[in-house]
């Protein structure tokens, strides 16, 4: 009986490595990185934080849908979801198969920026981080805290 059971638990986890072995994981890596500038208006509403994309691929590693999965900020979420769409993957494995990709990107304010700069940094495997020098600047000394925000935010890092 006990050499009956051993055989069974052998089969099975034998039968389960094959399996295991056999399925390929599906693995993309991003092959065209499209850069972004901060949103401006996100800049001037001073608003940051994170957005999680989740990226459905074509097998030619076009991506057919972005969907957004987790953000604290909804106000950065569309622009973050319209910059994946123009990003391009590679399979590694050449399965020929849709896949799935989450993008992480993080947009905050850097003090160490120049006035007018915005960066894009891009962290394998999937992190992206946005940021800018965009702040406040000051017309009126007799009213700390007002004035006119200073928009030196165009163009796009691509």
């Amino acid at each position: 009986m006990h050499k009956k059971r051993l055989s069974i638990l052998f089969g099975l986890a034998l039968f389960l490595v094959c399996y295991m072995g056999s399925a390929k994981a599906q693995e993309w890596m991003p092959k065209r990185i499209v850069g972004m500038d901060y949103p401006e208006l996100a800049a001037s509403a001073r608003v940051q934080g994170q957005v999680e994309i989740s990226c459905t691929i074509k097998p030619d590693g076009s991506v057919v849908s972005a969907e957004v999965i987790g953000t604290a900020q909804p106000l950065l979420s569309d622009y973050a979801k319209e910059n994946a769409m123009k990003w391009l993957f590679l399979d590694k494995n050449g399965s020929g198969q849709l896949g799935t990709f989450v993008l992480r990107y993080t947009f905050s304010f850097d003090g160490n920026l120049g006035h007018f700069s915005s960066q894009f940094v891009f962290e394998y495997p999937n992190r992206i981080s946005i940021s800018t020098g965009y702040r406040l600047v000051r017309t009126d000394k007799s009213r700390a805290g007002f004035g006119k925000l200073d928009r030196g935010i165009s163009g796009n890092l691509a």
